[in-house]
């Protein structure tokens, strides 16, 4: 369970994000929906404590992380995995390597079982064996999306956080990338956060919505009480005339 009160964040006096207040459920499929430059990264970095807002409380799981040193912070992102826009993946290291490198860093398993635990990260999303000793320029995008998502996965958290994670990818790859999180959720029992500016996206994935405008929620809901909303902005969103 992931809760937000009153949360503020700004930068060198620009207000961001205002007045944040959002529940998102244990093992739900929540998306933050907004036109770009909304404030929605932004409200991913606080999730998992890259940055502290100006005022307001994050609870992770029922305990309050907003205040907490680096040290404790640590053991609630153990928890928390972040699959970055641009994958984030490391162009000197093989796709095994990548996906193990979190284990590594933890100390999580003996280095012995790095290629197993890599193989069976693959198998989940769906990214071919033959894959592992590749670097990442010599994937495709859609496959780089999935290795990332693997590293994600590596240390197994209870809460994942997307960022955009269709950017990029064509249609087909991209509806493709959305059945494999949908299918994460409820196979898994995972909480997933979804940040994306794309409505065809987010009513792929989404259980529940928040729609974020000017940095602040003016909704949250099911998908069908979005659609269904007569809150002129985000008919105008649904409608794409914004």
């Amino acid at each position: 369970m992931i809760k937000i009160e009153e949360l503020y964040k700004s930068y060198d006096g620009a207000m961001v994000l205002s007045d944040i207040n959002l529940h998102i459920p244990t093992g739900e499929s929540f998306v933050i929906l907004g036109e770009s430059g909304v404030g929605k990264s932004v409200l991913l970095r606080q999730i998992i404590g890259l940055e502290k807002p100006d005022s307001g409380r994050i609870y992770i799981n029922q305990e309050e992380i907003t205040n907490l040193r680096e040290k404790e912070l640590r053991r609630i992102r153990d928890e928390i995995g972040l699959l970055f826009q641009e994958n984030a993946l490391f162009d000197f290291m093989t796709v095994g390597e990548n996906i193990v490198l979190p284990l590594y860093e933890h100390n999580r398993l003996a280095e012995a079982d790095f290629h197993a635990r890599a193989l069976q990260k693959m198998a989940e999303v769906h990214l071919e064996a033959g894959k592992i000793d590749k670097y990442p320029n010599e994937l495709s995008g859609g496959m780089k999306k999935r290795a990332a998502l693997a590293r994600t996965l590596s240390l197994e958290p209870q809460i994942i956080l997307y960022d955009e994670p269709t950017a990029g990818l064509d249609p087909g790859k991209s509806n493709s990338i959305c059945k494999l999180i949908k299918s994460l959720q409820k196979n898994q029992g995972t909480t997933s956060v979804v940040v994306t500016h794309d409505l065809e996206v987010a009513l792929k994935i989404a259980d529940l919505v928040a729609f974020l405008y000017k940095g602040r929620v003016i909704f949250q809901g099911t998908v069908d009480e979005f659609r269904q909303s007569n809150t002129e902005i985000i008919h105008k969103f649904i409608k794409g005339e914004n």
